[in-house]
């Protein structure tokens, strides 16, 4: 998720009439790549990056823990949750144009 659709979600969550919201709680979820991704992704872009990571086992472990999929439908239902950014415009409107600016790319 990128921020401003975090902030997005924020704002319409409490922009939203009292009596739509169902619960005190809501998961919102956007896009959910891994790291190999992400180097696929920003290579597509900068073919000349040198991109290494090294997985941490322990660190990985945490993130197995967590679910693979959050169901976010009751704030799609009830706010209307609908995220500005999936995979692709996260990095083609968001994230790039942002590395070239302040990279002078």
């Amino acid at each position: 998720m990128t921020m401003s659709d975090a902030i997005l979600a924020i704002l319409t969550l409490m922009e939203a009439p009292q009596e739509s919201l169902g619960q005190l709680v809501y998961h919102i979820t956007a896009f959910n790549p891994s790291a190999s991704d992400f180097r696929t992704k920003i290579l597509s872009y900068f073919p000349d990056a040198d991109i290494k990571f090294v997985i941490n086992d322990k660190r990985q472990s945490i993130v197995h823990s967590w679910p693979s999929d959050i169901d976010d439908s009751a704030a799609r239902k009830d706010w209307e949750w609908n995220p500005e950014h999936d995979f692709d415009s996260a990095f083609e409107d968001y994230l790039i144009p942002e590395i070239r600016m302040r990279y002078l790319i």
